[in-house]
């Protein structure tokens, strides 16, 4: 099986994986298994870092990537397509991802190497795109992270992306999610996305640019002085489908 990323790179998959034997924590299975989930995930991808894109137009902008959940390599494609980045380090722990990662046909400047993100993202140097595809992420979650967050924003980055998967449940959990983010109660998508914009903006002096949303939510931080309501997209079928092509 082939995917085209983004109209421009291709992505391999070995015909010899077979789904039932790949564990529903690794993206290779959503890859595999619900091909509309992954492509939905490239969409909402792809647009928050093309935005990042218009914001700061001409080759070389974004330069350095470090991408610390490599996953099947859809964001790693998109960054490749995007910003031809002359230094883009991917890190990833699943072993049957990372075999699939190193088998791809990606620029010299792309390096693929394990890597746990809890190590990782403490552990890096600076890069321009900080590029954090959580595979599990909400509010609550962001104390467990706490030192890799203050180091990732700490070195000052051109702009940070972190995937919040449990946006759709945001109804669920007004209270739950609204605490980790300073508020009483989070009654909309839109509180919910400017509660994150506000708090990274006090805690390191980033705010929202972009999201994209289809169940999770693609959040692009960039430093800002104050907080601006960011440009929001809801990913629909035809633009997934633009996003990847899987036959």
């Amino acid at each position: 099986m082939e995917a085209m990323i983004a109209n421009a790179v291709r992505l391999s998959f070995s015909e010899n994986v077979q789904p039932e034997s790949l564990a529903k924590t690794s993206f290779m299975y959503w890859a595999m298994q619900r091909p509309a989930f992954a492509q939905a995930h490239a969409a909402r991808q792809l647009y928050v870092l093309n935005q990042l894109n218009v914001m700061r137009p001409g080759k070389g902008s974004i330069s350095t990537v470090n991408e610390f959940f490599g996953g099947v390599g859809i964001g790693s494609a998109i960054v490749q397509k995007l910003f031809q980045p002359t230094r883009h380090c991917v890190f990833e722990v699943d072993a049957q991802c990372l075999e699939h990662l190193q088998r791809q046909s990606f620029s010299p400047g792309l390096t693929v190497q394990y890597g746990d993100a809890v190590d990782t993202m403490l552990e890096c140097g600076y890069a321009d795109l900080m590029f954090c595809d959580f595979p599990k992420f909400n509010p609550l979650d962001i104390s467990g992270w706490q030192a890799q967050l203050d180091h990732v924003f700490g070195l000052r980055p051109k702009a940070v992306y972190l995937n919040d998967t449990s946006f759709w449940s945001r109804h669920l959990h007004q209270e739950r999610y609204a605490g980790p983010l300073n508020k009483a109660a989070l009654r909309s998508d839109g509180e919910y996305i400017m509660a994150y914009s506000e708090k990274m903006r006090a805690d390191y002096g980033y705010a929202v640019l972009a999201v994209a949303i289809h169940r999770g939510a693609s959040f692009l931080y960039v430093p800002a002085l104050t907080v601006a309501h960011p440009t929001v997209t809801r990913i629909k079928r035809p633009a997934a489908e633009e996003a990847m092509r899987i036959w």
